[in-house]
């Protein structure tokens, strides 16, 4: 239901309260509210088609996703911001244990990080 004051299009219909919605409903009009101008109105359509919903908004930009060309050739491209070299270094350092752990489970010691 479009509002006869802004043109809004998503008005909706109201319960009636009071003598002068009664007295409206007696000559068949029907309460409805403006949520855009905060405007009560009365119109003589009863149940007013529903406008079709606004379409998604578009999603925030973000990391990019890519998947898997090959299942034999698994890759990943990250992307790692650091406050300084040195953080940098022992991010890297942690990942690449990390990986050669998943990579040889029986085989690999545990080398703790330098400090």
């Amino acid at each position: 239901m479009d509002c006869p004051t802004c043109g809004y299009h998503r008005s909706y219909r109201v319960a009636r309260r009071g003598w002068i919605a009664a007295v409206q409903h007696q000559l068949g009009r029907y309460p409805y509210h403006c949520p855009a101008c905060e405007r009560n109105f009365f119109s003589p359509i009863r149940n007013a088609p529903k406008p079709p919903a606004p379409p998604p908004p578009d999603p925030k930009p973000g990391p990019s996703m890519a998947s898997r060309k090959s299942i034999q050739e698994p890759t990943a491209a990250i992307v790692v911001k650091a406050e300084s070299n040195e953080q940098l270094s022992n991010i890297l350092l942690a990942l690449a244990q990390a990986v050669e752990r998943e990579q040889h489970p029986h085989t690999a010691h545990h080398n703790p990080r330098p400090r």
